[in-house]
């Protein structure tokens, strides 16, 4: 297990999947944002149980950090680097995306959703094709977003957050911190719906890319949503 703290320009990097080339995962390498909970999180984990060598982006790198811990003797290996891909003056030239969230409605939280999974996706994954093509990379970006990208759902405090969230694998509603982190559990609109929604586990969102990614080099996914039974939305 290793951490380092890098500024945009140093490191090669991913999202929810970049691979060197197509084929067994074994011993490929991929670079994940939003690496220290949730669907970054779980996508790490099995990147590195199928061997994959995996740089684990995050704000808050000790989680990540114990994750890698945890991880240690499996086929991968992952690695810590803090990042906040919001921050636009520092852009890895790799591949980048993950969530972000809409909070009250003001002006800095919308700003923050769009630098986050707007710019930030955009940005991140033009430099991973300059890098891919000056290297002759045979791989995949996947950007991971949501179900709420193809439908405004009805749900309180979520504004502009749809506007930001359209991607080739859009899940629906995941049982992840994000809400909690958001401060939206304290709305009782918000507590309601999710005590009585369905929700997917991130290892589902993580499964199924892992399936993309496996595919043979004639095969493209172009687009996946993946819903939990019975969901509203």
């Amino acid at each position: 297990m290793s951490s380092q703290t890098y500024g945009w320009s140093t490191l090669p990097v991913w999202f929810s999947a970049c691979c060197s080339q197509h084929g067994p995962l074994e011993r490929k390498v991929a670079v994940v944002t939003g690496a220290s909970a949730g669907i970054g999180a779980s996508i790490a984990v099995k990147l590195v149980e199928a061997g994959v060598k995996v740089i684990g982006l995050a704000r808050r790198i000790e989680r990540v950090e114990d994750i890698a811990l945890k991880l240690e003797g499996k086929p991968g290996m992952l690695y810590a680097v803090k990042c906040d891909i919001s921050k636009r003056r520092r852009h890895f030239p790799g591949v980048c995306v993950d969530q972000g969230e809409s909070r009250a409605g003001n002006v800095g939280d919308w700003r923050q959703v769009i630098d986050t999974n707007v710019m930030g996706l955009a940005i991140a994954t033009r430099e991973a094709i300059k890098m891919m093509q000056e290297n002759a990379i045979d791989g995949h970006i996947v950007n991971v977003n949501s179900v709420a990208g193809h439908i405004v759902p009805p749900l309180p405090l979520q504004n502009l957050y749809p506007a930001s969230k359209h991607a080739s694998v859009s899940p629906g509603l995941v049982d992840t911190e994000i809400f909690a982190a958001s401060g939206h559990v304290e709305d009782p609109e918000v507590r309601r719906l999710l005590d009585i929604a369905p929700s997917l586990r991130p290892e589902d969102v993580a499964d199924a890319i892992l399936y993309a990614l496996g595919t043979p080099p004639h095969v493209q996914i172009a687009e996946l949503i993946i819903k939990p039974i019975g969901e509203f939305v």
